[in-house]
């Protein structure tokens, strides 16, 4: 099986530290935001070997025709699949209660 390789654009990273400052300073969970952590890397970890499982999201949805989506918790995690250079684009993570349609 093939290994893809995992490349997280600024957004996302953005988006992933957002997201676990938010849990932990404004919800002052701290714990819960460390588990967040982990469970949003290993997640996106396991596309290493199959990033093809997860449905292209329906192009009238979106005005991008080859955006995937993987869902973690109350995240969605958006990426491309580069099949010729064996990548995953990482390209961004919200929360899966915005209007993530006009942020991607």
């Amino acid at each position: 099986m093939q290994k893809y390789k995992i490349e997280l654009s600024k957004n996302a990273k953005n988006d992933y530290f957002d997201i676990i400052r938010y849990i932990k300073y404004k919800l002052m969970e701290p714990s819960i935001a460390n588990k967040y952590a982990k469970l949003i890397k290993e997640e996106i970890q396991k596309l290493e070997y199959s990033p093809q499982r997860f449905a292209i999201i329906n192009p009238d949805i979106i005005k991008y025709s080859d955006i995937r989506k993987l869902i973690i918790k109350n995240y969605i995690v958006f990426y491309r699949i580069n099949e010729n250079k064996k990548v995953v684009n990482i390209e961004r993570i919200l929360y899966g209660g915005t209007d993530w349609k006009n942020k991607l």
